[in-house]
Order: structure tokens, then sequence, then C-alpha cells
């Protein structure tokens, strides 16, 4: 070391030794007025760190309750789902929800539940007499009381003093035998499963009125039977309803499938329109809902006016006076009954958008029929994954077994003109598949739609006489447009196969990927060329054990029937039939379904949900149906 660097270091030494030591530590840069932001600051909570441990130890135990077991991920579930249905109620910041429970997994749910609602949650001592329970209730303005039926004696006294008066859930804890009196019409367990009412479609606007028609879904689960075990209609489920453009206020409703247990939406399209009827203007809306009627109803007050099957209907007979559809005898299939529902739930009319002309006065739909039975499930848990409960492995809450005896009806599709002032089809053209187009009509009286067996085709609106067409090289489920350029008229459409029909089944055997097909009268541009799917062979070859194939099929059923359908018994849809594969990707299930290895595409990662020796069975259970589907000279 030079000197000059020593007599830098001693005078500098000496510096340091006259400075007095600061008395606090110095910020660093990360903590000098660094502001809160997600990146660096996250409050903890009882909620977020149950949140989190439901993320990382989603298997282990959280609750013990006798016999039952609840892993931390269904905890979780569960207390998100009582949330959930306590926003739907209303119930949020500032609302107060009063429990009268003993130690059981409702009143952990509560204490995660209720707060994630943003509602404050009011324990009660068990031990307490009447006349307290009714001063807490009113000192907290009590909304809502879940409540055990073991109390159930004390808390009616209770209620007979209170001022407020809560919304009542009756708690019934199944493992232990408590006799009680039901205080309510809402079961806990109904509570967590009700859901559905969703509005994922149709809208329409009146300006003159200044009113807003949505289309309401069914009920989750679809089982009204589960949703609402003393019948009634389920308010809203499965109507039009009127709100007030300005304020979102209700105005009035129209309901078409009261008490719906077939998943009868109807989220279908509202056409407004003003028509003579009986000589005389009337605004009305017209509607074709999955369950088959075709509806006009006044738009001003949502009153009924006529209602008339557009397709073979089954589980209802027609309307009373009212407008109330009357359902046909045994087709809620009660007590383990099987009915052949007709429409199913597939629709006579789905999301396909139908069109309506006024200068032909036809409303253009594309109908159709998809068979299913329906039979009553007994055994039906929100929430489990249950062998044979369909899709239940993929969080599907229906109670109710699909095809347990196979369906009679053959499926059908067709385009429809119908008359709504007579209430009756002015004429109709047949397809060889169900699952066709939406509808587009013209002020040059052209309908024109997209089949599901690969073309495109313009009809005469007037008589459905076939005036265009051409092949497009895949089924269509999209309704076309048409827009105007540079005064030139252009006719689109969005080609490509799907939907929940799709995925199990097709019409064509040319492929191609998705693409936007445009037409103008007088163009020749050249299409693009059709390309014919690989021939694909039935699946032979995979060692299985017997006694895995009855296993395999209530595996198959709760977790692949919806997207791959029955192994062999079509050429699949925009999804494979498994019955269709290679020998090694059969025999190596496991490699694919407990890998997420084909996320990107859609697929789900079954990991944590099927095992190893459970995706073995599912295999024994297609190569086996495959070989029930091979001549006998092929075995």
């Amino acid at each position: 070391m030079t000197r000059l660097f020593k007599s830098i270091f001693k005078s500098q030494a000496k510096q340091n030794q006259k400075k007095p030591m600061p008395s606090t530590p110095t910020k660093n840069i990360y903590e000098d007025e660094l502001p809160k932001t997600e990146a660096n600051f996250q409050a903890l909570s009882p909620l977020s760190f149950f949140k989190r441990t439901a993320m990382i130890y989603p298997k282990s135990i959280a609750i013990v309750h006798n016999k039952k077991r609840l892993d931390y991920e269904t905890f979780y579930n569960r207390s998100v789902k009582l949330a959930h249905q306590l926003t739907k109620m209303g119930i949020g910041k500032g609302k107060t929800v009063s429990v009268m429970l003993s130690n059981t997994p409702a009143m952990l749910e509560a204490h995660m539940g209720v707060p994630m609602s943003g509602a404050v949650l009011h324990t009660m001592n068990t031990r307490l007499d009447a006349e307290t329970i009714a001063f807490q209730m009113d000192h907290a303005e009590t909304k809502v009381l879940i409540t055990d039926l073991e109390f159930s004696t004390t808390i009616k006294a209770a209620l007979e003093k209170c001022e407020v008066k809560p919304i009542i859930i009756d708690y019934v804890d199944t493992e232990f035998e408590i006799e009680g009196e039901r205080l309510s019409d809402i079961e806990y367990e109904d509570f967590l499963a009700g859901g559905g009412g969703t509005i994922w479609d149709s809208m329409a606007f009146d300006p003159e009125l200044n009113l807003v028609y949505v289309g309401v879904g069914n009920g989750s689960p679809w089982s009204q039977k589960i949703r609402s075990p003393k019948g009634g209609d389920n308010l809203y489920l499965s109507s039009v309803v009127a709100l007030n453009a300005d304020t979102g206020s209700y105005h009035c409703h129209y309901q078409t499938t009261p008490g719906d247990t077939w998943d009868y939406t109807s989220t279908q399209q509202i056409l407004l329109d003003d028509i003579e009827l009986d000589g005389k203007k009337r605004k009305v809306f017209m509607h074709a809902p999955k369950n088959g009627f075709f509806f006009v109803i006044d738009r001003k007050d949502c009153s009924f006016i006529s209602a008339k099957p557009f397709v073979k209907v089954t589980w209802a007979t027609g309307h009373d006076k009212n407008g109330k559809a009357i359902v046909a005898k045994g087709a809620r299939y009660e007590n383990g009954t099987t009915y052949e529902a007709v429409p199913s739930a597939y629709g006579a009319h789905s999301w396909h958008s139908m069109s309506y002309n006024p200068q032909t006065g036809l409303v253009y739909i594309p109908a159709q029929g998809i068979p299913l039975t329906y039979t009553d499930d007994p055994n039906w848990k929100l929430d489990t994954h249950v062998s044979g409960q369909a899709m239940s492995g993929l969080g599907w809450n229906l109670g109710v077994i699909f095809n347990k005896l196979p369906p009679k009806e053959k499926p059908f599709g067709q385009l429809l003109a119908w008359d709504p002032v007579k209430q009756k089809p002015a004429w109709k053209v047949q397809y060889a598949s169900p699952w066709n187009g939406g509808t587009l009509t013209t002020a040059g009286n052209l309908v024109f739609q997209g089949t599901a067996d690969g073309r495109f085709v313009a009809y005469d609106a007037k008589n459905g006489q076939t005036l265009w067409q051409t092949p497009v090289g895949t089924g269509v489920v999209a309704a076309p447009i048409t827009w105007e350029h540079k005064g030139k008229q252009y006719v689109s459409v969005a080609v490509g196969w799907g939907g929940v029909y799709g995925q199990l089944q097709r019409a064509t055997e040319t492929a191609g990927p998705g693409r936007i097909y445009t037409f103008a009268v007088g163009d020749s541009a050249k299409m693009p060329e059709l390309v014919k799917r690989d021939p694909a062979n039935l699946v032979s070859g995979v060692a299985y054990k017997k006694e895995d194939f009855g296993p395999g099929a209530g595996l198959y059923v709760a977790n692949c029937l919806f997207c791959h359908g029955v192994p062999g018994v079509n050429n699949g849809g925009n999804i494979p039939n498994l019955g269709y594969s290679s020998k090694y990707r059969i025999e190596n299930l496991h490699s694919i379904v407990l890998t997420g290895a084909l996320q990107e595409k859609g697929m789900p990662n079954f990991k944590g949900k099927l095992t190893k020796e459970q995706t073995k069975q599912i295999s024994a259970f297609i190569q086996g149906v495959v070989d029930s589907l091979k001549p006998k000279s092929e075995e």
C-alpha cells in the first residue's frame, strides 16, 4: 500500500472517531417512501391464511366431524359458496348473519364464509334462553339466521319474541340422529347447492318503454327436487325479466318453465315487434327457448298472450289461462322413475340465433331434437366426485342420471319458419344433423344459414326454396351477418364446429381451421381447399382386467363422457372419441390425464382427482366398449 493511501485511510479513521453513531438504522432504498402496492405489501388475515392453506394443502384434512372428513380444498370451496349465496341475497357489508350452531362443519364454514361476503357474523351461545336470543337478534338487526335443528324449540320461541324477521336456514346434521322441527323451507345444504339463474345470452331493449329484457338460465343443481324439496316455481329461473333501463329496477317477468328440472334455459333470443293480434296492434316480445314452446308475450306488462309447441313436446301438455305450463304426469322423474323429456337439455332451440323478418312476418328458428332420458340421482352430493355421476369429477352439480334407459326419440335438425300470429309453421327444411347454425334474414327476403354438414345456404324467406349454397369445409354453428361497404352488400359467416353437442359428434368428413367466409353477388374468389379427415381405426389390443370394466364405466361417466362421448359409437366431434385412439395412448392414459399434458388445448389436469390405477380402469372401459362394438369376426 502506498503512503498516499495510508494517509487517506488514517485521516478517514480519525474523522469517523469524531462522528457519533446514529441512534437508529437508516432506511434502505426499498423502505424509503415506497408506496404500498400488491407487489410489496399484503395484509394478512384469517381469510388470506385460509385461502393459502387451501392452495398449498388442498387434500389435507381440515375438519373431522364424526365419520365425515373435509379437506381444506372442500372446506374453502364450501365457505366460498356460502359467501356467494349470501351475496346473491343482498347480504354484505353492514348486514348481520346470526348462527345458532353446535361444533359442526357449518359453524366453521360460517366463520369463513360470512366474513368473505363482507357481512358481520353473530354467533350465539347454545345455552341461551329464548328471550336473550330474541334481544340479541333484535340488537344485531339479524338478516339471516342459520340454526341447527337441535335448537329449533328455543329458536322458534325466540322468533316469536323478535321484532326482526330474518331469513331462516335450517342446518341438518346428517352425522347424528337429531330430532327437531324445521323452521324454514331452506335447508343449509340446499342453500349451498342453489345457484344458476345466469344471464348468459340474450338481451333486448325497448327505447319507447325504456325497458331492458333479459333471458334467465336454469337452476343448479338441475334437479328441482334437490333445489326445492317442497316444490315451488323458483322465482325468475327460466324466465324473461323486464328491468327499468335507468335504474335496473324490476318491472315485470314471464316464467317459461316453472320449477325447471330439465335445463330449459330462457336465455335464447328475445325479439321485439308490434304485431296485429285479433285486429289490434300489440307490443310483444317473441321467444323460443329450449323448452320447445314459442311464446308471444305482452312486453308492456309481461302478460301471457299465447304459446304453442314448435317441435314435439312431452314435458308439458299446454298452458292454463294465466300462461303457466301444465307439467305432464311423470315428467319430473321422481321416486327413481325414468322419463324421456322432449325436448332434452340440448334444447329445441339453443343459443344458435333465430331471426325475424317483419316483411314476411316469420321467425326463422334453428330447431332440433337430441334425445336424453332423465332419472333422479338419489346419491347426489354437492361438489362431490362420485363414480357414475355425469361429469362430477369436473364440478358439475346435476342431481340427474342421463340415459339410464335408452331414449326412443331420434335426433333431428331443421330450419323452421314460424308464424307467430297463427302460431304454426309456415315451412321447414330438414337437415342431416342437429346443431345447425344461427339464421340471418334480409330485407331482400332471403334467409342464410350454415349447417352441421358443412354448407352455407341461402333460402327464399317466403317459401324455403333453396336459392344458393356452397361447401365450407366443416360444420357451422355461428349466425351470419350482412354488411355494406361502398354501396356493395356482403354476407359473412364464422365457420367452425363446436359447442356441447359439437364436442361429441360431427356431420362432416372434411376438416379445417376456424375461418371467416365472406360472400357478395358477382364475386368469384377461389375457395379454400377442403381437407379430408384422416381415416381412424377403432383401438385394439389394450390388455385389461374384466373386473376393471365396471369401475371404469363409472369413472368415465364422471370425468370423460360429455367431452369424448361413448367410446367407438361415433367418429367424435371437435374433441377426439377415445375409441378411435391409438393403443399406446389408451395404455398410457395416466401420462396425459395426470400430468396436464394437454391443458393448453383445453383438457383439464386430473392430478389429485384420479389415480394411476383409476386411469387403468378407464382404459379397460374404453377397450371393453370398443370390443363389444366389433363384429365377431374381428374379435
